[in-house]
C-alpha cells in the first residue's frame, strides 16, 4: 500500500521573506530616487526663478509682472521687448517697435520675440491671427476672507492667486475681479452676415476666462467698434451711434472689464479708456452663478482667443492689469489715466530726444515736444521742427 504525504519545501518561508524584503528595498530605493529628483527639480526651478527676478530688477520697468501684495494688483508690461514672466503663447507672436512712442528699429529686430532692451525704445506685443496669449497669475501674498467654513488658516499665507477653495464668495474661482488691458486692433471684423437680426459670426474675441482658450470668450469686438458680451448680437453691447464709446482701429485703447458675478444682483461693467459705457446688458444669463462662465477658475486667462480658433484674429497689447475685486469708477480712472500718462510721457521723451539729436538744446527740444501734435512720432517731430523754424 502506497500513501502520499505532502511535504512542505525546505526554506519556503525564508524565500517568501527574502522576496518581500527585496520588494520593500526596491520600493524604498525608488522612493529615495524620486525624492532626490523632486528636490533637484525644485532647486533648478528656484534658480531659474531667481535668475528671472534678477533680470527683471535690472531692466527699466523693474519686476515684470509687478505685484502689489497690499492690493493684490498685478501689472504685466509688454513694452520692454521681453515677455513678462508667467506669460505664454500659442501660435505666432512678435515684438514690434511702438511707432507711436519710439524711433525706428532695424528690420531684423521686427521678427525677434525677445529684443535687446534699449532705454529709448518702446515696444508692443503683436499676436497674429489664429494665435493666443495666455496670462498666468503668479504666487502672491493673500489676505483672504472666505465664507467657506472648511477653509482655515489661509489669511496672510503665500498661495496661488486662485487656488482650490479660496475663491471669492466661498467658491473655487475668482467671481469678482477687474481687468484693464491696453490694446490696439488693426482691422475690424466684417459686418453681420444676417442684417435682419444682426447676428455676427465674425466678431473678434478679446478676453476669455478659460486657461487655454477652451471655451467661448466673454468679451467680443464687433464690426462697428462695439464691445459686447456676446459674439452673436451687437444689441448686447453699446448702442450709441455717435462714435462715443466705440473702439477705433490702429489706436491704443484701455478697455476695462469689471465682473461682479456669483450674486443675485451681479453685473458686468465695461469701460473704454476712462469712460463707463452705457451698456444695456449688465445682467447676462448665468451672472448669478458662483464659479460660472464669467468666473476665473484657473490661474490663467486668455487674450484674443476663444474655443473656435478660426475666429481668433489676434491683436496688439502694451499693458494688462488684474485685481481680484470690483473696482469703483474712481479707482479705474486713476489706473487708466496713469497708463495714458505714461504713454504720453514716452511720446514726449522720444520726440524731444530726436530734436536733441538734430542739434537743438534740451530746453528748446522739450518746449517743442510739449507743444507739437500729430498721430505718429514722425508727425510730432515734423510739427515740432515747424514750430522751431517759425519761432526763429
Amino acid at each position: 500500500q502506497v500513501s502520499l504525504t505532502f511535504i512542505n519545501p525546505y526554506g519556503e518561508e525564508e524565500l517568501k521573506e527574502l522576496l518581500y524584503k527585496n520588494q520593500k528595498d526596491e520600493e524604498q530605493e525608488q522612493k529615495y530616487i524620486e525624492n532626490i529628483e523632486e528636490i533637484e527639480e525644485k532647486r533648478i526651478v528656484k534658480e531659474l526663478e531667481e535668475e528671472e527676478i534678477l533680470q527683471d530688477l535690472t531692466q527699466t520697468c523693474g519686476m515684470n509682472p509687478n505685484i502689489n501684495n497690499d492690493t493684490n494688483q498685478i501689472i504685466y508690461n509688454f513694452k520692454t521687448g521681453k515677455l513678462p514672466r508667467h506669460v505664454s503663447t500659442r501660435g505666432d507672436i512678435h515684438y514690434k517697435p511702438d511707432h507711436e512712442n519710439t524711433s525706428t528699429i532695424s528690420e531684423n529686430d521686427l521678427y525677434s520675440n525677445n529684443i535687446q532692451e534699449d532705454n529709448n525704445t518702446v515696444y508692443y506685443l503683436k499676436i497674429f491671427p489664429s494665435s493666443l496669449l495666455f496670462i498666468q497669475f503668479p504666487t502672491i501674498q493673500h489676505n483672504i476672507t472666505t465664507t467657506n467654513n472648511n477653509i482655515t488658516n489661509i489669511n496672510n499665507s503665500e498661495c496661488a492667486y486662485i487656488s482650490g477653495g479660496i475663491g471669492s464668495l466661498g467658491g473655487m474661482g475668482l467671481n469678482q475681479y477687474t481687468i484693464i488691458m491696453e490694446i490696439m486692433i488693426n482691422k475690424m471684423p466684417p459686418p453681420p452676415s444676417n442684417t435682419t437680426n444682426n447676428t455676427n459670426t465674425s466678431a473678434i474675441p478679446i478676453f476669455s476666462t478659460a486657461g487655454y482658450g477652451e471655451k467661448e470668450a466673454i468679451l467680443w469686438l464687433h464690426h462697428n467698434g462695439v464691445l459686447s458680451l456676446s459674439s452673436d448680437s451687437i444689441y448686447n453691447g453699446q448702442k450709441n451711434n455717435n462714435g462715443i464709446g466705440k473702439l477705433v482701429i490702429n489706436k491704443w485703447t484701455c478697455i476695462t472689464l469689471v465682473v461682479d458675478s456669483g450674486l443675485a444682483d451681479g453685473k458686468i461693467t465695461i469701460y473704454m479708456n476712462d469712460d463707463e459705457l452705457n451698456y444695456n446688458y449688465f445682467t447676462p444669463k448665468g451672472i448669478d452663478e458662483i464659479d460660472g462662465n464669467y468666473s476665473i477658475l484657473e490661474n490663467r486667462v486668455t487674450l484674443f482667443g476663444t474655443k473656435d480658433i478660426k475666429r481668433c484674429q489676434g491683436g496688439n497689447i502694451r499693458n494688462f492689469v488684474i485685481l481680484p475685486r470690483v473696482l469703483s469708477s474712481i479707482e479705474i480712472n486713476e489706473i487708466v489715466r496713469g497708463i495714458i500718462k505714461e504713454s504720453n510721457t514716452n511720446i514726449f521723451n522720444t520726440v524731444a530726444n530726436q530734436l536733441i539729436s538734430m542739434g537743438f538744446t534740451e530746453d528748446i527740444a522739450q518746449w517743442a515736444a510739449s507743444n507739437s501734435t500729430g498721430e505718429t512720432i514722425e508727425e510730432r517731430v515734423m510739427n515740432a521742427f515747424t514750430l522751431l523754424s517759425s519761432d526763429t
